[in-house]
């Protein structure tokens, strides 16, 4: 595939902006927060700007709606502290470490490729079928599962690493 030159891109994404700006507002809350979002989006499909995508439009929502998330779980706890005095006391080692267990996945998620990280997450976090991610990125199921599994075993390695 051919290298896309920086004026094409830019047309090309300027096209989806809005809808993008307005799936992020929905998620986020204002505008100012998914102005950001779609810009660190749009960076991240700028590296990615020479793999071979079917659908770019559907590529830039799933990313924008799953930073959209990740921006709003970052900010704000999911459960409100209130409603930790209702529930049943249960063993505070075992919850707590879940919780570091999930942060240190989702850490060490960011730091992968992005084309495997997006993948993962259509797989693991969206719960998508191969054949629908292959579709989505404009890929065959093969390089799906290639990219799946080379991200499983980097977070396997790192999550040994950090647990070392």
């Amino acid at each position: 595939m051919q290298q896309m030159d920086i004026e094409a891109f830019i047309k090309e994404r300027e096209d989806v902006r809005p809808m993008l700006i307005d799936v992020a507002r929905s998620i986020v809350g204002n505008a100012e927060e998914a102005e950001d979002v779609v810009q660190d989006v749009m960076e991240r499909l700028w590296r990615m700007r020479d793999e071979p995508v079917r659908n770019p439009a559907g590529l830039a929502r799933v990313m924008v709606r799953n930073a959209s998330i990740d921006l709003v779980r970052r900010r704000e706890p999911t459960v409100q502290l209130e409603s930790l005095n209702a529930l049943p006391s249960a063993p505070a080692t075992e919850n707590t470490d879940d919780d570091a267990l999930l942060r240190t996945v989702f850490h060490l998620m960011s730091q992968l490729p992005d084309m495997q990280q997006t993948v993962f997450r259509l797989r693991h976090i969206e719960g998508m079928t191969m054949s629908g991610i292959a579709q989505l990125l404009g890929i065959t199921e093969m390089a799906v599962r290639q990219s799946l599994s080379r991200a499983r075993r980097s977070l396997l390695r790192k999550l040994n690493e950090t647990n070392s």
